[in-house]
């Protein structure tokens, strides 16, 4: 089971994560946390660097998680039910 310690990501990157896995969005993601969409851009990146691999790819209305991506929501939600 992946935990959060396990990944060795920031988790605010993890909850930028999260808000953009519901909007699909980055700018919708950015206005929910109060940030700006290049923010979140590169807190993506850097989560992308810290757990090495892609966590969102291209849809047709915006962006949807990949299996790494799905993990680390999954790793983020079990943390917070804590």
């Amino acid at each position: 089971m992946c935990t959060i310690a396990d990944m060795k990501a920031n988790p605010d990157d993890l909850l930028v994560l999260l808000a953009v896995s519901r909007s699909a969005k980055f700018t919708t993601a950015a206005q929910v946390l109060g940030l700006n969409h290049t923010t979140v851009s590169r807190r993506i990146a850097a989560l992308e660097k810290a757990l090495g691999g892609r966590v969102l790819a291209r849809a047709g209305g915006g962006w949807e998680l990949t299996e790494l991506g799905t993990e680390a929501v999954r790793a983020l939600n079990r943390w917070r039910q804590r």
